[in-house]
């Protein structure tokens, strides 16, 4: 899911001028409602461990999970439930590739966006048309 390449500088400092082989993935800034597998049904995940499983179920950006990422975030879990008091650099490369923080989110080129309401000008009449009557 890594994206190869350095990451994008500001707007205006770019110094190749080419359009970016890799556009940004936008995804609407809403949870994830869909199917999501939950944790393996052992007795040993913490509270901890549970509730950090409920939020990463719940990212907009999993939309884009495939199996593959599902599994990985599972391992990123049992290795997160066995090492919650002394993290090593394994975690943090894990999360980085799933994109649970916002600087990982922008190395994976992923913009959350707002949803916006659609609006349908076409069948609503508008008030401008009969301020003069």
């Amino acid at each position: 899911m890594a994206v190869a390449g350095r990451k994008p500088k500001p707007e205006g400092q770019a110094v190749n001028r080419t359009k970016p082989v890799h556009d940004w993935v936008e995804v609407l800034n809403v949870p994830f409602e869909g199917e999501s597998p939950d944790l393996p049904d052992d007795s040993h995940w913490s509270g901890r461990s549970r509730r950090r499983w409920e939020v990463i179920r719940h990212l907009p950006h999993v939309m884009l999970w495939h199996a593959g990422d599902w599994e990985s975030a599972l391992d990123y879990m049992q290795l997160l439930e066995e090492k919650w008091k002394e993290p090593t650099a394994e975690l943090r490369i894990r999360e980085r590739g799933l994109g649970l923080t916002t600087d990982s989110l922008r190395d994976l080129r992923i913009r959350y966006v707002e949803p916006t309401l659609a609006s349908d000008s076409g069948n609503v009449a508008q008030i401008n048309d009969y301020r003069d009557l």
